[in-house]
């Protein structure tokens, strides 16, 4: 027992160094609870794709978090240039940290409003609610839904900030936490918000209680396995292109299929190397380069960031999951009839 928690506790360092050795090191702490190893290895891809190159040195360190104060220890006896932490907790617990500090972070997997807000050092690669909010209104108005059950144990936040969001556009929203009590209701549709582990499963169930109208997953990807349509949102057309290299490294690497958490990771490294040009590296160049006007080619489709900007959030896009064709993206003039029922 002593020594898996040894093992669990231990600082884990990942050094990538380049030909170019007067490019600089950048130094970054990441900050990630146990269970994100997902996003750990999206990070560890994008380094070792990194150190296949010449140019930017990378020094990467991986700490447990363990609260604010350890996380303040391991700062001091690291000194990094930027911080990446993972997870609404985190973030939001090192964030005052980092501005006290004066050290650029960048949050991961953190949705909420405001995050970024009246800060200097912190930033954020994420998918956000208000992105998720715009993504589902344009499917609801292309569907032409009005009434519509979030079912699911999904956060406090997502279901009441979507409810009232929803209510201004003329959407009917509430919240069943059973797919029996969604069934029941009978809404135009069904809001998946707890992104199951069996989508198939899922809808099966609904339809084994009677439910004939429209399925909708909070998110979708190719690899999703369905029996019949069901609808959602999902970032670019993520195999295709740059962005099928990679999730097929991916895939083959740890033998499953790339997250969007991991997606985001990878892509925040990499945005990092990207934009990062300054031969002098310490936190305020790179707080800089990341408050500056950046455009570049991410996996995930053009990235570009106004001046000022401090939430970099990827696109997300409507789409249709079909068992015979697979992922469709709907595009805003596609007629109406030609979607599957």
């Amino acid at each position: 027992m002593a020594s898996s928690r040894l093992v669990l506790l231990a600082v884990i360092s990942l050094a990538l160094l380049t030909a170019c050795a007067d490019s600089g090191t950048l130094k970054i702490a990441v900050f990630l609870p146990n269970d994100a190893e997902s996003a750990r290895q999206g990070m560890e891809l994008a380094l070792r794709e990194i150190d296949a190159r010449e140019g930017m040195r990378m020094l990467v360190r991986f700490f447990p978090y363990m609260g604010a104060t350890e996380a303040s220890e391991n700062i001091k006896e690291f000194s990094p240039a930027a911080m990446l932490a993972f997870g609404r907790g985190i973030a939001g617990s090192i964030a005052p940290l980092a501005e006290e500090k004066a050290l650029p972070l960048i949050g991961l997997s953190v949705p909420d409003d405001g995050f970024t807000e009246g800060k200097r050092w912190i930033f954020r690669n994420s998918i956000t609610y208000a992105e998720e909010h715009r993504a589902l209104t344009a499917l609801f108005r292309f569907l032409n839904l009005r009434r519509i059950c979030a079912a699911g144990s999904a956060e406090d936040e997502f279901i009441a900030g979507f409810e009232e969001k929803f209510r201004a556009e003329n959407i009917e929203m509430f919240h069943a936490p059973a797919i029996s009590d969604a069934v029941s209701a009978t809404p135009d549709a069904i809001l998946l918000v707890d992104a199951p582990e069996s989508l198939s499963n899922t809808i099966y169930r609904c339809r084994e209680l009677g439910y004939t109208g429209k399925i909708i997953a909070r998110a979708l990807s190719p690899a999703q396995q369905c029996s019949t349509p069901v609808y959602g949102i999902a970032l670019h057309q993520i195999h295709a292109g740059l962005s099928g290299r990679v999730f097929d490294i991916f895939q083959t690497q740890y033998e499953k299929e790339m997250t969007p958490d991991a997606a985001l990771a990878y892509d925040a490294i990499i945005m990092l190397s990207k934009i990062l040009v300054s031969d002098t590296i310490h936190p305020e160049t790179v707080r800089a380069a990341l408050d500056a006007e950046f455009v570049y080619p991410s996996f995930l489709g053009i990235r570009s960031s106004p001046a000022g900007e401090h939430d970099f959030v990827p696109r997300l896009f409507p789409v249709l999951l079909d068992p015979a064709r697979g992922l469709e993206y709907l595009e805003e003039e596609l007629d109406d009839a030609l979607l599957l029922r």
